[in-house]
């Protein structure tokens, strides 16, 4: 019994490794962002504040999907964390940004991924693209094909 704990307690752990965390809805400061972005001389313009605060609702509820997709990559969490990092600024946080940046970068991965099994894969110029471009596959990828 004690045996089937453990590896129970194993297979959970490890099932989670690399379980990718995102921050909160809330943490992204939605209305700030844009309220500051569509108020002009005093006055907001309350049709675009209402817009932008839906394709940030979006763009989060679409960031949810693809890190649920993706979660067990090993790569996930740290292009989590430096996405978010450089689409947060003064307490707010442009989801519509992080979501097209990580699509990018799930887009390059993908795209390396299939250029492994390809009959003329150059494993020294990925090799090189990858220790230019670490985990930004996009730019792994751009630089690969270029």
């Amino acid at each position: 019994m004690t045996k089937f704990i453990f590896t129970l307690s194993f297979l959970l752990v490890t099932t989670n490794l690399f379980a990718a965390n995102f921050p909160t809805k809330e943490s992204g400061n939605y209305e700030k962002y844009c309220k500051d972005n569509w108020t002009k001389q005093g006055k907001l313009d309350l049709g675009m504040y209402d817009f932008c605060m839906k394709n940030l609702i979006q763009d989060y509820d679409e960031i949810q999907i693809k890190i649920k997709t993706y979660q067990n990559q090993s790569w996930m969490q740290a292009e989590i964390d430096r996405i978010v990092s450089s689409h947060s600024k003064m307490g707010v946080r442009d989801d519509s940004q992080v979501n097209y940046v990580l699509g990018l970068t799930i887009e390059g991965w993908e795209e390396m991924n299939y250029q492994e099994k390809q009959p003329n894969y150059n494993k020294e110029k990925h090799e090189f693209c990858f220790k230019k471009w670490k985990s930004d596959f996009n730019m792994v990828a751009y630089c690969y094909k270029k």
